[in-house]
């Protein structure tokens, strides 16, 4: 996260301002336009900070210093509470990335919390991001594409109060569940024949 004043505190020059921030992805950005054709898409993954207007700032100078595709996340494990409308149906971070995209003229894909196809497809055709990506959905259940594309409200991840996936992979229930199912369906299998 150099690009953010939470986490990048040097006091040279690639720190202190936006530009000093910058200044490091803007030699990386440089380098790999010499060395890849026009074919390359040079895309940035931009954690958000609670200033929403410093973000669009950061996003805007993102796309000057030639980045070809913005990936929202949420960046630095810090406590942010910015302001989102109540009835905003979405957390902070996919709020932050609708709101990077109407600032800026690069494609914008936004994560989190989204689960289903039908949040997704939601988000895509009112045309507030380019792209969506889903991350435990899949981690839940390598299937969670094929079934979404049976149900659009398939939902793979149970949402634990504390993510199992990250502590152990292993013992996600979700996954757990879906390795069973699994299981079941290619024993089946086996017993017809």
């Amino acid at each position: 996260m150099v690009a953010s004043p939470l986490s990048n505190k040097q006091g040279d020059q690639y720190g202190d301002d936006i530009n000093g921030r910058l200044l490091l992805v803007k030699k990386i950005v440089k380098e790999i336009k010499a060395f890849a054709n026009d074919d390359f898409i040079v895309s940035y993954r931009m954690g958000w900070n609670d200033d929403l207007e410093l973000n669009v700032q950061t996003a805007q100078a993102l796309g000057r210093i030639g980045i070809e595709l913005l990936h929202i996340s949420s960046g630095i494990p810090t406590d942010r509470k910015p302001k989102i409308p109540s009835d905003f149906l979405f957390n902070e971070i996919v709020y932050t990335g609708i709101q990077i995209k109407k600032h800026v003229h690069v494609p914008v894909t936004v994560v989190s919390n989204i689960g289903i196809l039908n949040r997704g497809n939601a988000l895509l055709e009112n045309g507030l991001c380019d792209f969506v990506a889903y991350g435990k959905p899949f981690l839940a259940d390598a299937a969670f594409l094929i079934k979404s594309l049976k149900n659009y409200d398939y939902k793979s991840c149970f949402e634990c109060r504390t993510c199992q996936w990250f502590i152990n992979g292993e013992k996600c229930p979700a996954h757990i569940n879906a390795k069973t199912i699994k299981t079941i369906k290619n024993e089946k299998i086996l017993w017809r024949k």
